[in-house]
């Protein structure tokens, strides 16, 4: 599996003194993530208010050869929190030949599948034909579609994708978190040019 992550590499090849990458409070990749419509849908769910931790856009070159899944093309959860809310957004067509994005519905915690390998109990990649046999066909979702696809899930549940066989998988992601949760460190930057109070209390709180 090969996946190039734009804004990672951007940061990387960046000033040393600042190795994060730095978004303008009207870059589209914010204008998306911090937009207002997106986050009462994410805040409704988590019913509080979240931060973004992460966004990146990604491009998955595919591999004919590819026999065997590897990563987080295995089903596995998040380790960041028992309840994560992503966003993907595919930027091209996504067949099953692309690596398209599964989910097992269910799965977080209190749903019917999550007592199995719960989250934070070490498993965080169970063997995948013991999962499999455990649910039930009509439970796993697999999201193909055209380009401008969006997706929300709770990671903290089961999925995998990323498996691409045949056609490149190009997408934009975006994670929250609870405010409260700190595990790890935010991979970017935010310049609001002095515009803070102009933003609702939600944006102040997905950006700050």
């Amino acid at each position: 599996m090969i996946v190039r992550r734009f804004f990672d590499k951007a940061a990387k090849n960046g000033d040393a003194k600042d190795s994060k990458p730095r978004f303008s409070i009207d870059s589209p990749w914010l204008r998306i993530a911090a937009s207002e419509r997106l986050l009462d849908v994410v805040n409704s769910y988590r019913e509080r208010l979240t931060r973004l931790f992460y966004l990146d856009n990604w491009f998955t070159v595919p591999y004919p050869g590819a026999d065997q899944r590897v990563a987080s093309q295995r089903w596995h959860r998040d380790p960041e929190d028992e309840h994560i809310v992503k966003v993907f957004v595919y930027f091209s067509d996504v067949d099953e030949a692309a690596g398209p994005f599964e989910y097992v519905r269910g799965s977080t915690e209190g749903g019917r599948y999550g007592d199995l390998w719960a989250w934070g109990d070490g498993h965080r990649y169970p063997p995948p034909d013991e999962l499999e046999s455990a649910v039930a066909p009509e439970d796993r979702v697999t999201v193909t579609g055209p380009a401008g696809t969006i997706i929300l899930c709770d990671t903290g549940g089961f999925h995998r994708g990323g498996f691409a066989r045949e056609n490149p998988r190009i997408l934009a992601i975006q994670t929250y978190l609870r405010q409260d949760r700190k595990e790890g460190k935010r991979r970017f930057t935010v310049d609001f040019a002095g515009r803070e109070e102009t933003l609702s209390p939600q944006v102040r709180a997905a950006l700050g």
